[in-house]
C-alpha cells in the first residue's frame, strides 16, 4: 500500500512534524539556520521517496529517520569545521543555568547518544519508535539510555550541579 502522494497529504505531513524536527535536528548540529535547511532538506527527501515508504513503521518514525540520516551526513561532511563553541548560537537569554547546561552537556556527547537523549527528552518518543528510528532494538534503546543518562549525569555534576 502506497501513501497518497498528494499535495495535501504533504503539507499536512509537514504541519505535523516540522517543528519538532527543526528542534530535534537543531540540537543535532546547534545551528538554528542549518537546521532550518536541514529541515527542508529532509522533507524534500521524504516527498521523493515517499512511494516507497512501506509502512513497516510509522509515517512519524520513518520521517525522524530521514531527518537524523540528514543531520548526520551534514556533521560528517561538516566535522572538521565545526567548533561547537562558535556554532552555538541560539542561546536563549531567558534559559535558565541548568539548562543551558543541559544543553552544553548534550553537545559533548557523540552524535548517537545526543540523539538518543534528545528522541527520548524533547521528541518524547517510546523506546519502540527511538529503536525504529536508529534502527537498533528496543532493549538496546533502553541499555544505551541507561548508559545516555549516565554519561550526561557525570558531565553536569562536573559542572557543578547536584543532579
Amino acid at each position: 500500500m502506497l501513501f497518497n502522494k498528494s499535495q495535501e497529504n504533504f503539507k499536512s505531513l509537514y504541519r505535523s512534524h516540522a517543528a519538532s524536527l527543526q528542534r530535534f535536528i537543531q540540537g543535532m548540529v546547534k545551528n538554528s539556520s542549518v537546521a532550518e535547511e536541514l529541515t527542508q532538506e529532509s522533507f524534500l527527501k521524504a516527498w521523493k521517496a515517499l512511494p516507497q515508504f512501506g509502512f513497516k513503521s510509522t509515517l512519524k518514525t520513518w520521517v525522524y529517520s530521514v531527518a537524523l540520516n540528514t543531520a548526520r551526513d551534514w556533521l560528517r561532511s561538516h566535522r572538521h569545521s565545526i567548533e561547537w563553541n562558535e556554532i552555538n548560537e541560539t542561546i536563549d537569554k531567558t534559559e535558565s543555568p541548568e539548562t543551558r547546561a543541559v544543553r552544553e552537556g548534550l553537545s559533548q556527547l557523540d552524535e548517537d547518544t545526543r540523539a538518543l537523549l534528545m528522541l527520548h527528552y524533547y521528541d518524547d518518543l517510546t523506546q519502540k519508535e527511538m529503536g525504529i528510528i536508529l534502527k537498533i532494538p528496543e532493549g538496546t534503546v533502553k541499555s544505551r539510555l541507561f548508559k545516555a543518562k549516565g554519561a550526561l549525569k557525570q558531565i553536569l555534576l562536573q559542572q557543578g550541579f547536584d543532579v
